[in-house]
């Protein structure tokens, strides 16, 4: 679950939600500048959260620090096992997307850290050397790097306010979002919300403006899981526009 503050009500987006988001703008993403993705590279981004869709059906509640557990804070107890069922699926779905996800999954951790994590990363490590062999020569690591940076995006979106003030965004996006090309050149992008459903990016990545809606539920902070209204939805409008020097 991806969490904000507003007021005396966190916002929550599932994760699964998010991760249609990022897929939509692998969907749109290419222009004179910027290289359209492959169709199988835009569902793997799409896909790439499902492991979170069973456990986000519910809110999952730190009782001890009375607030809801997010992506980032949820225990390893849960995510873990949560990550490798949901790449099981993912493959059995589309086999170049279990490996592309199941390396950025291995991103969040490094060897060492604890029994648990070393599991995880041996047996997904596998599995990776499995389906390199099945997609020998594909662009694996220029393709993680895309799904990331479409993954930040989305998130950018989450994480922060429409109208949010650049220097009160959340701390991973005040200086834009740095990614690298596969021939090493690095750039960042800039993105900024303009008003309550519009975001302006510089450089802009797109052939043309867009908008998508992006599905969210809300609960009173001093109601929590308790809330009788948890399970409604509502809908956040969003435009991608050019900044005005983006095609400069």
């Amino acid at each position: 679950m991806i969490i904000r503050e507003d007021g005396s009500f966190y916002i929550l987006i599932r994760q699964h939600d998010h991760g249609l988001l990022s897929g939509e703008i692998a969907a749109h993403w290419g222009n004179e500048h910027f290289e359209a993705p492959e169709h199988k590279l835009v569902l793997t981004t799409s896909l790439h959260d499902v492991s979170w869709y069973e456990t986000d059906q519910f809110l999952q509640w730190d009782e001890a620090g009375d607030h809801p557990y997010d992506f980032t804070s949820l225990p390893l107890e849960s995510k873990l096992p949560m990550y490798e069922k949901g790449l099981n699926l993912t493959e059995r779905l589309n086999s170049y997307g279990g490996l592309i996800t199941s390396m950025h999954y291995c991103s969040f951790f490094k060897k060492n850290q604890n029994e648990k994590i070393d599991l995880f990363l041996q047996k997904e490590h596998l599995r990776q050397e499995r389906l390199k062999k099945k997609f020998f020569g594909e662009p694996f690591e220029d393709d993680l790097r895309h799904l990331q940076l479409w993954d930040h995006l989305s998130l950018y979106v989450c994480l922060n306010e429409p109208r949010v003030k650049k220097e009160e965004e959340h701390p991973w996006y005040q200086n834009g979002i740095k990614t690298e090309f596969k021939t090493g050149e690095t750039f960042t992008l800039n993105l900024r919300w303009l008003n309550e459903r519009t975001i302006t990016l510089d450089p802009f990545p797109f052939a043309e403006s867009w908008s998508t809606t992006l599905p969210y539920s809300k609960v009173r902070k001093s109601l929590g899981p308790a809330d009788p209204d948890i399970n409604k939805t509502y809908e956040q409008h969003i435009r991608f526009v050019p900044n005005e020097r983006s095609f400069l």
